[in-house]
């Protein structure tokens, strides 16, 4: 066993064969960068759940405190993030640092002199334990119906990959989705007759894909912000179409004015978008070129203003020509070709819709202030 393994047995199974850091590299230089450590590790946080096999994480805290490899038969390791990464505190001994100073520690490893050695070891730990999520840290589930699988990491490591990443990509949203939203390890789904697989790889978090939450382990809808590519996972409940969960309620608390306006979009992202800025909405992630009669029946009367808002290419033509002709849906909103186009032009993208939501209304709009006040022309007098 190497010389720079820790007598401590909790983690000899994660540590071994690490001989090869006894002999110096020829360039004297890591592979990585902590830089480049920390961005594939979460900040640090993937490293720590290895090391310390019982943490449980909540809302960027540990829940309680855990053993610490190096105040050996005490309870007193803290882990909590802050300022852009994830960092210890042991109790006991009232040593604390980020992931790289509790290696170092644990190796006996001057931390400035022997760094190298320090970032040698995080990439050995990453190499051979990074692959996956932890299995007893994610929730597994099987179509019978159609062989369909699904994997999702468990909360503690969800919320705060989600709320450092996903809201990271998805800049233009100002609040947290209201939705549970759960990092999916794996799936394989088949779609138009071919499967589609997907792994999770924690070094490349801007391609992760996320579930969710419709129907707790019976539906779940996964998205990816990257490329926004969307899948559905588990029997879609009838009468079901995303965003109707809270169509009524962004009707009748956010924008009273728009509660005769319905957008149908084609995308997940769309809407997202739609429901943090209080604009009714729904969506059609599959390529629907129709709606059930329910819909059409139960839903559509209750607004008479009806607009499109279709990421432009594949199968939104189709989709524009059937619902203009079949259902109503008289206006195509703002015409981009990109919705991420339109997400990147922040408070512009909202007074384009608002702009085209007064010519549609007959409204006018004052100010813009996170959330637009809307009065009609009428009122005016």
């Amino acid at each position: 066993m190497s010389q720079y393994i820790s007598a401590n047995n909790r983690l000899d199974d994660l540590l071994l064969d690490l001989t090869y850091l006894k002999q110096p590299k020829q360039n004297n230089m890591a592979t990585k960068t902590n830089a480049q450590i920390l961005q594939e590790t979460d900040g640090g946080l993937q490293l720590f759940k290895l090391l310390l096999p019982d943490l449980i994480m909540e809302s960027g805290r540990n829940k309680v405190n855990v053993d610490s490899p190096i105040s050996k038969g005490k309870k007193c390791i803290s882990v909590f993030y802050w300022n852009g990464k994830y960092r210890f505190k042991d109790h006991f001994n009232q040593m604390s640092g980020d992931i790289f100073t509790l290696i170092a520690e644990i190796h006996k490893l001057h931390l400035k002199t022997e760094f190298i050695k320090v970032i040698d070891i995080c990439e050995a730990i990453m190499n051979s334990n990074m692959a996956n999520i932890p299995e007893e840290q994610k929730t597994r589930f099987v179509n019978n119906e159609n062989g369909d699988e699904l994997a999702v990491a468990d909360t503690h490591i969800s919320i705060p990959f989600v709320q450092k990443h996903l809201m990271g990509l998805m800049h233009y949203l100002e609040n947290y989705p209201d939705y549970e939203i759960q990092l999916v390890d794996s799936f394989s789904i088949r779609v138009d007759n071919k499967t589609i697989y997907y792994s999770h790889d924690f070094s490349n978090p801007k391609d992760a894909y996320y579930a969710l939450v419709i129907k707790k382990a019976q539906y779940y809808i996964l998205f990816n912000p990257k490329t926004m590519k969307s899948y559905q996972f588990g029997a879609v409940p009838e009468f079901y179409m995303f965003g109707i969960d809270n169509i009524f309620k962004t009707v009748y608390t956010k924008n009273i004015y728009l509660r005769d306006t319905l957008v149908l979009t084609n995308k997940v992202e769309g809407v997202l978008w739609c429901e943090d800025k209080g604009i009714p909405c729904l969506a059609l992630i599959n390529n629907e070129t129709s709606i059930s009669e329910y819909f059409a029946k139960e839903i559509l009367p209750k607004f008479n203003n009806r607009i499109l808002l279709l990421e432009g290419f594949g199968n939104s033509s189709e989709q524009r020509s059937s619902f203009i002709n079949n259902y109503g849906f008289t206006h195509f909103l703002l015409g981009e070709s990109y919705l991420s186009h339109l997400f990147r032009q922040g408070d512009k993208a909202i007074e384009k819709m608002y702009d085209q939501f007064e010519q549609i209304n007959d409204y006018e709009y004052i100010g813009l202030q996170h959330r637009v006040k809307i009065v009609t022309i009428e009122d005016e007098y």
